[in-house]
């Protein structure tokens, strides 16, 4: 979960969250300040350089540095779990619920998340739990973020070609 603040209300923020350290780094034309909180990121953008952000910051009270939040200086921050539910949705594309949560959730825990979610606003009317399930039809997936992470170069992602893939490299060294 990224919970995305004002650059002005950032150092509130974060000691509400019970944080006093962030990372800033280069971020578009500016600078974005990131650091882990309970069940993800808390997260600001700037228009400021990162050295000009970090000094704001540092003058409001958080101990901010220059840096990188893949560098390994936020190695520390919460392990996070994602849970998908697709489901069978009113329009003619499924529909796709995500959550996110610092546990690891069972499966009836985010169907009764989604669930609550899906149906708070009375939008569905008055519908069981059961009937709700049986309509929506839900699949569920739960996975660690580490799991959803993947490694880049400093280059970026290798661009895959178009003449080849895992298949192909698969397919001709189980013929060899």
């Amino acid at each position: 979960m990224v919970i995305a603040v004002a650059e002005e209300d950032f150092p509130q923020m974060l000691r509400a969250w019970g944080g006093s350290a962030a990372v800033v780094e280069p971020f578009g034309s500016g600078s974005r300040a990131s650091s882990p909180v309970p069940g993800g990121w808390l997260c600001a953008e700037s228009a400021l350089s990162p050295l000009e952000f970090c000094q704001a910051l540092t003058g409001d009270g958080v101990h901010a540095t220059v840096g990188s939040v893949r560098s390994g200086w936020l190695d520390h921050r919460p392990e996070v779990w994602v849970s998908a539910v697709a489901y069978r949705s009113r329009e003619s594309a499924p529909g796709l619920w995500v959550d996110a949560s610092a546990h690891e959730p069972q499966r009836e825990e985010v169907l009764e998340k989604f669930y609550f979610e899906m149906t708070a606003d009375g939008s569905a009317g008055a519908i069981s739990y059961e009937r709700f399930m049986e309509m929506a039809q839900p699949n569920v997936v739960i996975a660690r973020s580490g799991d959803l992470e993947q490694p880049e170069s400093p280059q970026g992602p290798e661009p895959l070609s178009p003449h080849t893939s895992s298949l192909d490299s698969a397919s001709s060294d189980a013929a060899n």
